[in-house]
């Protein structure tokens, strides 16, 4: 049950809409919490339920985990939260990694170890992290407590359950005593569903009509042209950004619904002038899950730390997560050149050397904007290839060592189509405010209620009558 999909935004929102808020209405507070529970677990479950069992042994474990944590002395409180972690990752190996970690001792030592084929859950690489910084945040606060009902909603909320943003319980816990209340619902809803079909828009509209473009590059590597290479790869690049962009403004329009404000989680990205900008645009609340539970315990552990080894760490990590995007040489590829790049620009901040040039300050950024989105979208290449080959096939072509033009089927595709030429526009609207600016002077009237309604409309007639273009969001892949 897809965002963008008939049976969701028909169907299951609004029944669980407005029966959580008729519930609401008659102070049947605690059995609302159980009826969106039980509507998140069900939406879950509607993708696989064999996986369904997994999340609630996680959340069940978790839960009395954290409570053990915060109850045991100072000595004992860390071996509980290392077995936490440790039980957390290892779920998450035997699902994600068996297969790459066998195929991997199977060739370092000339073995012949079966591979498992397990199903990857739908959402485990989310709820796991977001259940780790629990642990962790109650390992630091033995004052944070919650009951089991709400800790069920905060890790299966289902408007953020399958591909995040990673909410920390602290963003959540502020917000209790609002959640109940009516006294702004209406604006919330408003605002809610504004977002929802500004997104639904970027995925229906923008992201798939390049992902069309994309594949058509993509599928056709070994005998890709220059042009092709260059107009494939930014096709994904932009398919990548709107899909994620609309997924973002989705779950934070579905969780207003119900009175909860989720982080944003994308913020304009691609208007950065370095990778370290891009970082704390892209994909916000893992950024910040790296930085506050991965790279600054690291570097806590470090009893003289130095620049090399600050950047060494940042290495590291961005490799790792690389491969937490799934068991993949061309995710910890990815994360690697990210890595090196969040280095370098670690050196530049710190190093006394100052760049000296004659280029004003407009042309600078102009300079430092393309670097950045060159380099993006070259890195974005090994995230959407299915293979090494492939990756470095489509790179090559980019710098003209395969075929210098020669018409393909993305060229003869462009040349035949009205569509392609509009939707190369939309590369533009990175440049223009993003969801959230124009949230924030959002007025609730005549001219904001045609807007939604002109958006209602074009989405809902797209969604009928196109359902055999409809494809998942590329971020609940991981």
């Amino acid at each position: 049950m897809n965002f963008d999909s008939i049976e969701f935004l028909f169907i299951f929102l609004p029944f669980v809409v407005l029966f959580f808020w008729f519930l609401v209405k008659l102070e049947k507070k605690l059995l609302a919490t159980y009826f969106l529970i039980g509507s998140s677990l069900f939406f879950y479950s509607y993708f696989e339920i064999k996986f369904l069992p997994l999340i609630l042994f996680s959340i069940f474990f978790n839960f009395f985990l954290s409570n053990i944590i915060r109850k045991s002395k100072k000595i004992l409180k860390k071996k509980y939260l290392v077995l936490g972690i440790l039980v957390n990752i290892l779920i998450l190996l035997i699902f994600k990694y068996s297969n790459f970690i066998i195929e991997i001792i199977n060739q370092v030592f000339n073995s012949s170890f079966s591979n498992y084929n397990l199903i990857f859950p739908i959402a485990l690489s989310f709820y796991t992290l977001q259940q780790i910084t629990y642990l962790v945040d109650t390992f630091e606060d033995s004052k944070l407590k919650v009951s089991l009902s709400k800790y069920f909603l905060y890790v299966s909320f289902f408007p953020q359950l399958l591909a995040g943003p990673i909410v920390l319980f602290r963003q959540i816990n502020e917000q209790w005593d609002e959640f109940y209340k009516v006294k702004n619902i209406f604006a919330n809803i408003f605002m809610g569903l504004f977002l929802i079909f500004i997104g639904l828009f970027k995925k229906i509209i923008i992201s798939q009509k390049f992902s069309i473009m994309a594949d058509m590059g993509f599928n056709n590597y070994e005998n890709i042209s220059l042009v092709s290479a260059w107009i494939s790869s930014l096709c994904f690049t932009m398919q990548f950004y709107f899909d994620f962009s609309a997924y973002s403004d989705i779950a934070i329009g579905l969780g207003l619904l119900f009175n909860i404000k989720l982080p944003i989680n994308f913020n304009s990205p691609f208007k950065s002038l370095s990778i370290t900008e891009f970082w704390t645009r892209w994909h916000i609340t893992l950024s910040n899950f790296i930085n506050y539970y991965m790279y600054m315990p690291t570097l806590k552990l470090y009893n003289n730390l130095t620049l090399n080894k600050s950047v060494l760490s940042t290495i590291l990590i961005m490799g790792i997560i690389g491969l937490w995007h799934g068991p993949s040489i061309n995710y910890l590829i990815f994360g690697l050149l990210h890595g090196f790049a969040l280095g370098l620009n670690t050196y530049f901040r710190h190093s006394k050397i100052a760049l000296k040039s004659k280029l004003n300050i407009k042309t600078k950024k102009i300079f430092f904007w393309l670097i950045t989105f060159l380099f993006i979208n070259l890195t974005f290449i090994y995230f959407r290839s299915e293979s090494l080959l492939q990756a470095n096939q489509m790179v090559l072509s980019l710098f003209g060592l395969n075929t210098i033009y020669e018409p393909d089927v993305l060229i003869n595709y462009i040349k035949s189509s009205f569509v392609p030429k509009i939707i190369l526009f939309s590369f533009f609207l990175i440049f223009c405010r993003n969801s959230s600016e124009i949230l924030s002077t959002l007025k609730i009237n005549v001219k904001s209620t045609i807007i939604l309604s002109f958006l209602m409309i074009i989405v809902t007639y797209v969604i009928i009558y196109s359902l055999s273009n409809a494809n998942k969001f590329i971020y609940m892949n991981f």
